[in-house]
C-alpha cells in the first residue's frame, strides 16, 4: 500500500532522505488517492455518525467556530454547516480513518512501521479563506491532495525538532522566504517534519485533503521510560543527598551512574520499542455472531487466523516459562507453544494445523484465549 502512496518514490529512499528529516513534494494525478477517501465518504459520515466539537471542527480567518452553529446536540445540522462553509470555513474531520476501512488499513501498515497510534484529518474547503495562518506542527506529517487544489508556503524550521513547550521560545514565524510556494494538485503529496512553517490556502475550489499525523516518540519520550525503568534501582529511589556529605554526594552519584549505565546499552532501542508494541491495542475488527462463543462456531485446526494487532508479539522468558505481552497483557506459556506463536508475527494468515501438525491442546486453548482477547482474529475457514 505505501508503494503506491509514495510512487514513484521507493518507501527505503522516503525513510532514509525524507522521513522526520526533510520536506517532500510528490506530483501526482486526479484519482490517484480516491481508494482511500473520496467526497462520497466525507457525506455518508457526515450523515451517519455522531460528533462533538473535538470530532468536527469548523474555522475560518483562523478562528475556530462554535459547535452550535452546524451541530445540533451531536448530529450534523446540514443546512447550518452548509452555510458556513458557503461563507469560507474549512471543515476539519479528526480520526476521520475511524469512519472508513481503506483509511484504517493504511494506517494499521504505517503504525507496523512507526510502532505507535497513526491517525488521519480530513480538510475540505470552499472558498479562499486560510483556516489556519503560517505554524508548524509537533507531529510529522503526510498531506495527500484527494480533489482540488490548494497553493501552499512551506518554510525550515526555526528551530529543529522544536517543542510546543519547548526551553526556547518556538512560536516566531520565520522571517525568510519560503523553500516552496505552489499549488499542491489532485494526488499530490507532501511530507512535513515536525517544525517545519506552512501555511495552506483553498483556490476557490471544492478543495478536500488528508493529513496523516504521526507522533513519533522522541529521545525524550526513550528518557521518560528509562526514568520508570530506574525504579528498580535502590539508589534511584533514594531521596537526592541534599544534606549529605561532599564525599556521600559523590558516592550515591557514582552508584546512581552505575545503575544507570546497567540499563542503558546498546539494546535500549529495541528494549522501548518492545514494550511499546506490548502495550499496543487493536483497531475494531468484529465478525459476528462467530467471535461472541468460537467453541461452538468451530474454531478448528483448519481454521485461518492472523495477528489483530498492528505491532508484532513480544516474548520473553521467566524462570523457565514464556511470557508474551500483547494488547497490554501477559499470557504465560511453555517456551515450544511460544516459538509456534512467533509464526504469526509474519502477518499472514496461519491455521493452527500449520502452527503444530500434531494437535496439542495447550496451544489450542491459548488461541482460543488469543481470539477472545482480541489478539488474534478469524480469517476463513480452510478446505479439507
Amino acid at each position: 500500500m505505501l508503494n503506491d502512496i509514495l510512487a514513484p518514490l521507493a518507501p527505503e529512499d522516503f525513510f532514509r532522505e525524507y522521513w522526520t528529516r526533510n520536506f517532500l513534494h510528490i506530483p501526482g494525478q486526479p484519482g490517484k488517492f480516491s481508494h482511500l477517501y473520496s467526497w462520497e465518504f466525507l457525506n455518508k459520515a457526515l450523515e451517519e455518525h455522531r460528533f462533538d466539537e473535538k470530532r468536527l471542527v469548523l474555522y475560518r480567518g483562523g478562528t475556530k467556530i462554535a459547535s452550535d452553529r452546524y451541530l445540533n446536540g451531536r448530529w450534523v445540522d446540514s443546512a447550518k454547516l452548509v452555510n458556513e462553509l458557503s461563507q469560507g470555513a474549512t471543515l476539519i474531520f479528526n480520526s476521520c480513518e475511524e469512519t472508513c476501512t481503506p483509511l484504517r488499513d493504511f494506517c494499521a501498515c504505517l503504525e507496523r512501521l512507526f510502532h505507535h497510534r497513526v491517525t488521519i484529518n480530513l480538510y475540505a474547503g470552499w472558498r479562499r479563506d486560510n483556516g489556519f495562518n503560517v505554524h508548524w506542527d509537533d507531529q510529522d506529517n503526510l498531506i495527500l491532495q484527494i480533489a482540488g487544489q490548494k497553493h501552499w508556503k512551506i518554510w525550515n524550521p526555526t528551530r529543529l525538532h522544536p517543542f510546543k513547550d519547548d526551553v526556547a521560545d518556538t512560536s516566531v514565524p520565520p522571517a525568510h522566504k519560503p523553500i516552496w510556494d505552489g499549488v499542491l494538485g489532485p494526488g499530490g503529496l507532501f511530507s512535513i517534519p515536525r517544525g517545519w512553517w506552512h501555511v495552506a490556502y483553498p483556490m476557490n475550489e471544492p478543495c478536500l485533503h488528508l493529513t496523516v499525523t504521526s507522533k513519533n516518540p522522541t529521545g525524550i519520550d526513550l528518557l521518560h521510560w528509562l526514568a520508570d525503568r530506574m525504579k528498580s534501582s535502590e539508589t534511584a529511589r533514594m531521596a537526592v543527598p541534599v544534606l549529605a556529605t561532599p564525599g556521600e554526594r559523590a558516592s550515591w552519584l557514582e552508584q546512581f551512574r552505575t545503575d544507570l549505565l546497567a540499563e542503558w546499552d546498546e539494546t535500549i532501542i529495541d528494549r522501548y520499542i518492545a514494550e511499546i508494541d506490548s502495550k499496543t491495542t487493536p483497531r475494531p475488527r468484529v465478525s459476528l455472531p462467530v467471535e461472541v462463543n468460537p467453541r461452538e462456531n468451530g474454531l478448528q485446526r483448519t481454521t485461518l487466523l492472523e495477528l489483530a494487532l498492528p505491532l508484532p508479539l513480544q516474548f520473553s522468558i521467566q524462570d523457565g516459562k514464556a511470557l508474551c505481552y500483547a494488547s497490554g497483557m501477559t499470557l504465560q506459556m511453555d517456551i515450544d507453544v511460544a516459538e509456534r506463536l512467533k509464526g504469526f508475527n509474519d502477518r499472514r494468515p496461519h491455521p493452527i494445523a500449520d502452527l503444530s501438525p500434531a494437535p496439542d491442546l495447550r496451544l489450542t486453548a491459548l488461541v482460543g484465549v488469543m481470539v477472545m482477547k482480541g489478539i488474534l482474529r478469524r480469517v476463513s475457514d480452510r478446505p479439507d
